[in-house]
């Protein structure tokens, strides 16, 4: 199975979700809100140093990356700290594609 950021991103909201419970230590929306607040996760799956939240909620350092279907197998091509191949360039046409 082939992960995409549909599958890393509702992972790591539900880490999120998960961690802030634990640390709120209930189930009230104010404790529940704080705690999400001060999330700082830095195990997470996502390219970037973790998951923290500026004061508008954006967890602003948050890195994109660049993906190529090759094959039916999705390849990470950049950044190329996170990048198992390198990116083929210009990728051969879809039907042209193994």
């Amino acid at each position: 199975m082939n992960l995409n950021t549909n599958h890393v991103y509702t992972f790591e909201a539900l880490l999120v979700a998960a961690d802030a419970y634990k640390r709120a230590r209930s189930g009230d929306p104010k404790a529940l809100a704080d705690a999400v607040r001060s999330t700082n996760i830095t195990n997470n799956v996502s390219p970037g140093p973790g998951i923290q939240f500026n004061e508008k909620g954006q967890n602003d350092k948050l890195k994109n990356s660049a993906i190529q279907n090759r094959g039916g197998k999705l390849m990470t091509v950049a950044p190329k700290v996170a990048a198992n191949a390198k990116v083929e360039w210009p990728l051969k046409p879809y039907d042209k594609r193994g």
